[in-house]
């Protein structure tokens, strides 16, 4: 056990790093669905993109030992309710917002840091 983990809040970058385009559309995906107004229902689409995207945000956290990543499994659990019939997202509240939001934020944050790439130019 001599080696160190080596984790950190926002895991490792490249040296010249350029945004991850996946982790960047995600968040304005979300954040736009924020002030969106639903009346036939939620979306179920947007609850396995929210879902899907966290997951492959966590697998890609882990790898770049990111603290961070922790936080994407638990917040997009949200969006479960949908899918089992809830209403948390069927009008214009604070479910919505806050939880939208909040998978938005660290979207946008993972796309600058853990999910960079190696800028080429």
């Amino acid at each position: 056990m001599d080696a160190k983990l080596n984790w950190s809040v926002l895991g490792k970058r490249p040296a010249k790093p350029r945004p991850s385009a996946i982790a960047l559309v995600v968040a304005f995906l979300l954040g736009f669905e924020t002030f969106v107004a639903v009346t036939d229902g939620y979306p179920s689409y947007m609850s396995f993109l929210a879902i899907g995207a966290s997951v492959w945000a966590t697998v890609t956290g882990i790898q770049a030992k990111a603290y961070l990543a922790c936080l994407f499994v638990p917040v997009s659990l949200i969006w479960l309710n949908p899918l089992l019939g809830g209403d948390w997202f069927s009008e214009f509240g604070t479910p919505l917002f806050l939880s939208h939001s909040a998978l938005a934020m660290l979207f946008a944050v993972s796309g600058y840091t853990f999910q960079a790439t190696e800028r080429t130019t």
